[in-house]
């Protein structure tokens, strides 16, 4: 039994490295979505997902423009919400409740808000991962003024009023 066992897993481990160094967090297999996955996950128009969405300074709008629809968590169903205008497009981490969304309580997990390289050569930009916990982490980038480049991990969760909070 012990041999299968370690076969299984080896082969797990072969089958998982394709080129790129073992990764030996093993919290990444409870990894649900991540911004790998922005890119091919299956978005939601306002007709086929329709939400009344509260935020930005109050102001009330009555379609979001497309949605990700994550698995739930408790009682709340989970989105990304993504409205585009302008040269940035926002991913925000919404609850939604009672098909509400405030967009100014979400996670703006919007992966380049500025690119590297640019004009004042400062810019900022992010990685994040949502586990089955609902931990999420967002990994931050950034230059500013010409300084050093500083990297830092924040971390939240969601209560069981449905909304975010920081892990210290």
């Amino acid at each position: 039994m012990k041999k299968i066992v370690i076969y299984s897993l080896l082969a797990l481990f072969i089958a998982s490295c394709d080129d790129k160094p073992a990764k030996t967090n093993q919290t990444n297999l409870d990894v649900i979505f991540s911004t790998e996955n922005l890119e091919n996950a299956k978005w939601y128009s306002p007709d086929e997902y329709p939400l009344k969405i509260i935020g930005h300074d109050g102001g009330k709008y009555d379609n979001v423009d497309d949605v990700i629809k994550l698995p739930s968590y408790n009682k709340f169903e989970i989105i990304i919400w993504s409205t585009s205008g302008g040269d940035d497009i926002p991913y925000i981490l919404c609850v939604v409740k009672e098909k509400v969304i405030d967009t100014d309580s979400g996670l703006n997990i919007t992966p380049h808000w500025s690119e590297p390289g640019n004009d004042e050569n400062n810019y900022s930009k992010k990685t994040f991962k949502i586990y089955k916990d609902y931990t999420i982490e967002i990994n931050i980038e950034e230059k500013k003024e010409s300084k050093k480049v500083e990297k830092y991990t924040k971390s939240y969760k969601i209560n069981n009023g449905g909304n975010f909070y920081e892990l210290k």
